[in-house]
């Protein structure tokens, strides 16, 4: 995981969002990821949320092993498949 960066004159738009579901600062870099944040957040089966690149590998719905993903934003559900 990495830190957040920003600095005058940058061309995209990082931030902190406060997220109601973790009770913690989640950080953004941009306002896609923001706005994406803002849905997990009133997602009323979402009970965590990340951010940052981070990889994760996860079993399917089949029970087989998925492939490695990277991704910026993530959301964990009390679902179980």
């Amino acid at each position: 995981m990495r830190t957040f960066r920003w600095s005058r004159g940058e061309r995209h738009f990082p931030g902190w969002y406060w997220a109601a579901t973790t009770w913690r600062h989640v950080g953004f870099e941009s306002w896609l990821e923001r706005d994406r944040l803002l849905l997990m957040d009133f997602d009323p089966k979402v009970v965590g949320i990340g951010s940052q690149p981070f990889g994760c590998t996860g079993m399917t719905v089949s029970g087989s092993v998925g492939m490695p993903r990277t991704t910026s934003c993530a959301a964990w559900t009390a679902q179980r498949w």
